[in-house]
C-alpha cells in the first residue's frame, strides 16, 4: 500500500536512495549489506514523512547521505584494479627473475647456471613476492605474487629432482 506522502512521490529521494546503493557497492559492501543499509535509510525517510509530510527534499537527501558511511565495515574489502607503483615494481622484479632463470638454463657453466638460478629466485621471486604482498589489492601485485611463487616452486622442483 502506497503511503499518501511517501518517498515514492519524490524522484529526488528515490535517486538519492539509488545513489546510496551504488556508492555502497563501490566501497565493497555485498548485495545483502547494501540492501540492509538502503532499507534502513528508506525506513527512516518513511518514518520522517509519516510524522512530518512537508519535509523538504534537501533534508531527506541529507538524511540519506548520512547512511553512506555506516559504522560497520564491508565484509569484503574493495579490490582496486588501478595502477600501483609498488605493484609495477613487483611485476618488474618477477619478470627480471624469469629472465635470470632463462639465462641460468642457457649458461654453459653449471656453476654459473646454479648461481643464476639462485639469484633469479631470491632477487626476482623473493622481491616479487614481498612487493606483491604489499600491493596485493592491485592486479599487478597479484600477478607478481604468482610469478614469484612460480619462481620459488621451480627452484624447489630443481632441488628435489637433483
Amino acid at each position: 500500500m502506497k503511503p499518501e506522502f511517501g518517498y515514492h512521490d519524490r524522484p529526488e529521494v528515490r535517486a538519492a536512495l539509488e545513489k546510496l546503493g551504488s556508492e555502497l557497492q563501490k566501497t565493497g559492501y555485498d548485495a545483502a549489506e547494501v540492501e540492509a543499509i538502503v532499507g534502513g535509510a528508506r525506513e527512516h525517510v518513511e518514518d520522517l514523512l509519516a510524522g512530518e509530510p512537508n519535509v523538504s527534499n534537501g533534508e531527506l537527501e541529507e538524511l540519506i547521505s548520512g547512511f553512506s558511511d555506516p559504522e560497520i565495515e564491508p565484509s569484503l574489502p574493495p579490490t582496486a584494479k588501478s595502477f600501483s607503483l609498488v605493484g609495477a615494481a613487483a611485476l618488474a622484479s618477477g619478470i627480471m627473475g624469469i629472465l635470470i632463470m632463462i639465462a641460468a638454463f642457457t649458461a654453459k657453466d653449471p656453476d654459473l647456471g646454479g648461481a643464476l638460478m639462485l639469484l633469479g629466485t631470491f632477487l626476482g621471486g623473493g622481491l616479487a613476492c614481498l612487493l606483491g604482498v604489499l600491493s596485493r589489492r592491485t592486479t599487478t601485485g597479484l600477478i607478481a605474487m604468482v610469478i614469484g611463487a612460480a619462481l620459488w616452486l621451480s627452484l624447489l622442483a630443481f632441488l628435489l629432482l637433483a
